[in-house]
């Protein structure tokens, strides 16, 4: 496949499949719209981890796919060149999936059956056959650093905390959106739900920050689970968002945790902890371990990644006096870092780990 950089890979005929399947990990699809883009890892030779390729290639389409052990997969579809014996094809249309455990690293489907073929059921290997030696005499790999594409959605899209995140990301080589949640909609109108940006389909986002507490209700929580369901990670998702909107919905999710459910009277004075990914990254007020590890367990409890919580002691007791899932960062007198902390949080959960692939490797 020489546009992919792969100059030998066991295939096998799968008539019974009518798009070809390549193997793939680290999938990730990046770029523009208009100009979607898509690279991926693949380990071209079974039982050879440590050869690894990387490869680029643009996005033909997104295509529910049904596997042969009846698991359906949402998967990409690339076009690419490809080349047996004396036969070169012009393109060929392959879907991505991880074939890790399978003997052959791709499946030729019907589509790739062209005009003049013959398709022997009873033989193998009738081509010329081709050595994974030649996987040695290419350069080494290291997977690119992946940078991510952020949505933040706020309510108000100039607040110093959310210009910081953006500051941050810019700084890591991310890009972050700022979307005012006014322009946002869900268009449910079409078969497949979208979510619009003053009437224009939003692109497809890594991850998204909401910052939005007004608007219509449950407005944000539609737009975040849209977004999730297209596979954004969210560190306050739209299950957690609607959660908020119901006490009822609060006091079970805190009861499956012991935790107590009753809020207090607010007095202004409870110490206030802000919570990224259940761990308390500032406090404001004199904060005890246990009262940091009581808010970073309302956080999990409560699916939120990015909060205050402000702790009120009881005879002794600690409750929940106060949960603000768009917490201002100025107060805390550490705004820079908190900014880090929050960004630094979408990386773990979605940044995959720089691997080095082998291409000099003697091989077997």
């Amino acid at each position: 496949m020489p546009d992919l950089g792969l100059p030998a890979i066991r295939a096998k005929i799968d008539t019974g499949a009518k798009t070809s399947a390549l193997h793939a990990f680290a999938i990730e699809p990046f770029g523009p719209a208009a100009a979607s883009m898509v690279r991926f890892g693949i380990h071209p030779i079974p039982g050879r981890d440590d050869i690894t390729r990387f490869c680029t290639a643009k996005i033909a389409d997104r295509r529910e796919v049904t596997s042969s052990n009846g698991e359906k997969e949402i998967r990409f579809v690339i076009q690419t060149r490809l080349v047996m014996g004396k036969r070169s094809w012009g393109e060929i249309e392959t879907t991505l999936t991880n074939r890790e455990g399978m003997a052959y690293r791709m499946l030729l489907g019907r589509q790739a059956i062209r005009g003049g073929m013959l398709v022997d059921p009873s033989g193998s290997f009738l081509q010329p056959k081709l050595s994974h030696q030649l996987y040695r005499d290419l350069p080494a790999q290291t997977q690119p650093i992946r940078h991510l594409r952020i949505a933040l959605i706020a309510t108000l899209p100039t607040r110093a905390s959310n210009i910081l995140l953006q500051e941050e990301a810019h700084r890591r080589g991310h890009a972050l959106d700022i979307l005012a949640l006014d322009p946002l909609d869900v268009d449910y109108d079409n078969q497949n739900a979208r979510v619009t940006f003053n009437g224009a389909t939003l692109p497809t986002f890594d991850a998204i920050i909401a910052r939005a507490t007004g608007g219509p209700p449950g407005k944000a929580a539609a737009i975040v689970r849209l977004m999730q369901q297209q596979g954004s990670v969210a560190l306050n998702g739209g299950d957690a968002l609607d959660r908020l909107r119901s006490p009822y919905s609060i006091a079970a999710a805190l009861h499956a945790y012991r935790l107590p459910t009753r809020t207090p009277a607010k007095t202004g004075d409870e110490p206030r902890c802000l919570v990224v990914q259940g761990v308390v990254v500032a406090c404001i007020g004199v904060v005890s371990i246990k009262e940091k590890r009581f808010a970073g367990r309302v956080a999990t409890a409560l699916g939120l990644g990015l909060v205050t919580i402000d702790v009120a002691r009881t005879h002794g007791e600690f409750e929940i006096a106060n949960i603000d899932p768009n917490p201002s960062f100025s107060r805390f007198g550490s705004s820079h870092s908190i900014a880090r902390d929050v960004i630094t949080a979408l990386e773990t959960r979605i940044r995959t780990p720089a691997r080095t692939g082998h291409g000099a490797d003697p091989l077997d």
